[in-house]
């Protein structure tokens, strides 16, 4: 048991219309096949655990990682795992459906998957609320808040931002089916 660190990256997705920021851990620095198979893994125990009554049980799917870029203060696809830093941001696009749509919203804190909090001692229940974070490039008090590895974060990783950044809104395609998949219909 000796060394016994992890690595740890943020990960957040939509899930039934909320945005869901993780803390996914790893023992090493994960290759993007590590990385994806971990997300899908994650998100899909999470998406099991919060599905309001009515929604289908649907598998949780990647059509596009970005990473939050802290020196160019941007979103930018994630295409190779020298891309990686510990605690570093990444957002997961999933394929848009009726059930699944991407909505824009500052991104809240993040927080141990409910799988990793079910083995731990009993705490305070994490509420699904939105909090309020700064826009990138403020230093509001977003760094405040005491989430595990958030608060690691802010600690240890001196050179990042201090709060999280806002879903990649500033990339053109957000609302646009990132996938070549169908187009959905039936809405409005």
């Amino acid at each position: 048991f000796i060394g016994a660190t992890m690595y740890t990256l943020l990960a957040c997705a939509d899930l039934y219309g909320e945005k869901i920021n993780l803390e996914v851990t790893f023992p090493a620095m994960p290759t993007i096949g590590e990385l994806q198979r971990k997300i899908v893994e994650v998100f899909g125990a999470e998406a099991a655990a919060c599905r309001p009554q009515g929604y289908p049980a649907i598998d949780f799917q990647i059509a596009r990682l970005q990473i939050y870029d802290d020196v160019l203060l941007k979103w930018a696809d994630l295409v190779t795992g020298t891309q990686l830093h510990e605690y570093d941001q990444l957002y997961v696009f999933q394929p848009q459906s009726p059930w699944h749509i991407d909505v824009q919203k500052d991104l809240p804190p993040p927080r141990p998957p409910r799988a990793a909090a079910a083995r731990a001692p009993p705490a305070a229940p994490h509420t699904p609320a939105v909090y309020d974070t700064p826009p990138p490039g403020s230093r509001g008090g977003a760094d405040r808040h005491d989430h595990s590895a958030y608060s690691q974060q802010q600690h240890h990783q001196s050179h990042h931002h201090g709060a999280s950044p806002a879903t990649p809104h500033g990339v053109s395609h957000i609302n646009a089916t990132p996938s070549a998949g169908g187009g959905g219909g039936g809405g409005q």
